[in-house]
């Protein structure tokens, strides 16, 4: 119950004794003076009428009571109904969100098939793996029975899972990527954030061919770290702009960095771990 609420409440329940025990106090005497003349009968019978007064105004307030309590219950049911009617047209909203980016991803890949430039072609290639990153976020949200927290582990997995598995290796040798992922959940800005700054690392790993291995957990110091590693790498199709990545890794407050040697790159993002 709202404050206001809560002293409508109080309110009523103190008017309404209020207004039966000055009623008693000012009409029972009386009339008690006109029947009863004996005074050990009129202590008596005082002492009786204050135990009635107690049982009674004792019932009064337990109707009082029980009464707001069923108005209490009524309005957290009604107020339950509506949290639940948002949360599954929210869920929804987050369903078809997922089937448009769905749609875009799609559409991206097929425009990338006639680009002839490598160039090009990668930045398609990184364009459509972050709206990949944002379909799957998206459909965690919709899974989830909370909307404000996602699974961490379970979105890098559907992540990873997207790039080799629905997408295949285009054409490379390639393994199924090893996970070493820490269950750890976050709320959905913050898992979208790393989804969407190692998303492209992920594709060009897969795309060059190469063993990805991804790994979540804690830091020494606290802080969560995010690592991809790719083995046996073969060249490079265009130009990556790593910059972006590191911008979308700044939004959360990460850090990212970048180390490539021959055949082997390792990406890491570093975060405040998640409250």
């Amino acid at each position: 119950m709202t404050r206001d609420k809560k002293l409508g409440a109080t309110f009523r329940i103190v008017f309404w004794y209020a207004l039966f025990a000055s009623g008693w106090i000012l009409f029972s005497d009386r009339l008690l003076l006109l029947f009863v003349r004996d005074p050990r009968l009129l202590l008596a019978v005082s002492t009786g009428k204050g135990w009635l007064f107690v049982l009674v105004t004792s019932l009064l307030l337990a109707a009082l009571v029980r009464r707001e309590l069923r108005i209490r219950d009524a309005l957290a049911a009604e107020l339950r109904r509506g949290l639940e009617e948002k949360e599954a047209l929210l869920k929804e909203v987050h369903h078809r969100v997922k089937n448009n980016l769905q749609i875009v991803a799609s559409l991206l890949n097929l425009q990338g098939e006639g680009v002839r430039p490598p160039e090009h072609r990668a930045a398609l290639k990184e364009a459509e793996a972050r709206i990949v990153a944002m379909a799957i976020a998206h459909d965690r949200l919709y899974e989830t029975e909370t909307i404000n927290r996602i699974e961490l582990s379970a979105y890098l997995a559907a992540l990873a899972a997207e790039a080799y598995g629905s997408m295949g290796g285009f054409g490379h040798p390639w393994e199924p990527p090893r996970l070493e992922l820490a269950e750890t959940e976050a709320d959905p800005d913050l898992a979208l954030g790393l989804g969407l700054a190692i998303s492209d690392t992920i594709a060009e790993i897969r795309d060059r061919g190469g063993r990805l291995l991804l790994r979540l957990g804690p830091e020494a110091s606290g802080a969560l770290l995010l690592e991809a590693v790719g083995e046996n790498l073969g060249p490079r199709a265009g130009t990556l702009d790593s910059g972006i990545a590191e911008a979308l890794a700044a939004t959360i407050g990460a850090a990212l960095s970048r180390e490539e040697s021959e055949g082997r790159l390792v990406v890491r993002i570093s975060v405040a771990a998640p409250a």
